[in-house]
């Protein structure tokens, strides 16, 4: 069978368009699976620490007293890279001047950015006046004015609070007391 030139060319339009077809296919295959690599490769690559987790109440009772509570348990903000947290508990004090706390807050690196947003922020706040501590974490600085023992451990920054309701009356060695807690 002898094909006319129109059957031929009807032919090879057909193939033409085939093969585009099938090359258009296969570009979009490989697109999108470039794009889920990519996206895979933008998801939380972390799971967030649980300040709860950490500093439990029966910690808490042995750095507060038998009175002891969870006064708070904030569910964690995220922006993406960092998800920031709050544990703190109470000696359960009937007057605000008898009150003392006990308090973990966590920023947690949700990924690689959120790892370097939380050296940025740790190295930015630690001024000339704060005490360098040694021993805790990666780094360790206590801020005298906020009474914050503040720990960079890995991809996460912890603050640990321990003392009455005016930070000026608290002291490293009470924020020490939770930190034990938590890295112990």
């Amino acid at each position: 069978m002898k094909l006319s030139k129109e059957q031929y060319t009807d032919i090879a339009a057909g193939a033409v368009a085939l093969a585009l077809i099938v090359g258009l296919g296969v570009f979009l295959l490989l697109s999108h699976n470039n794009k889920q690599t990519d996206t895979n490769a933008a998801l939380t690559q972390y799971q967030a620490l649980k300040p709860c987790d950490l500093l439990t109440t029966a910690e808490a009772t042995e750095v507060l007293g038998a009175g002891s509570r969870k006064v708070q348990d904030t569910t964690p903000q995220s922006n993406g890279d960092l998800s920031i947290a709050t544990c703190s508990y109470s000696d359960g004090a009937k007057t605000e001047d008898d009150l003392k706390l006990a308090s973990l807050t966590i920023r947690s690196a949700l990924n690689d950015e959120g790892i370097q947003s939380n050296k940025r922020g740790f190295d930015q706040n630690k001024t000339d006046i704060m005490l360098s501590v040694e021993g805790y974490g990666d780094a360790a600085y206590y801020d005298a004015a906020k009474g914050q023992f503040n720990i960079l451990k890995g991809r996460n920054w912890m603050i640990v609070t321990n003392g009455k309701t005016d930070p000026m009356n608290d002291t490293l060695e009470d924020a020490k007391l939770v930190a034990d807690k938590v890295f112990n």
